[in-house]
């Protein structure tokens, strides 16, 4: 459900998208059916190494945002420390 929702978000959500999304879905099942469960780890595992490229790309787009973010967090951190002293 969820993977055909994202499928939607990014092409559009018409029956036509459902349905390629539904046979793309189908074939991959069947594929990781047929293939041995260590090939199919080691992909899994490839692809979620894969996914951690354009996290870094976000945290370095928005590094300036992050650091102002600490900066008021770190200044609240401080005010209730001081609070309970």
């Amino acid at each position: 459900y969820y993977g055909e929702q994202a499928w939607g978000y990014l092409f559009g959500k018409t029956r036509r998208n459902a349905f390629i999304y539904k046979m793309l879905f189908s074939c991959v099942v069947v594929l990781g059916c047929s293939i041995e469960l260590g090939n199919v780890l080691k992909f899994s595992d490839a692809m979620l190494f894969l996914m951690c490229f354009p996290n870094f790309i976000g945290i370095y787009v928005l590094l300036p945002k992050i650091k102002e973010e600490l900066k008021i967090f770190d200044k609240h951190a401080d005010t209730i420390d001081a609070a309970k002293k």
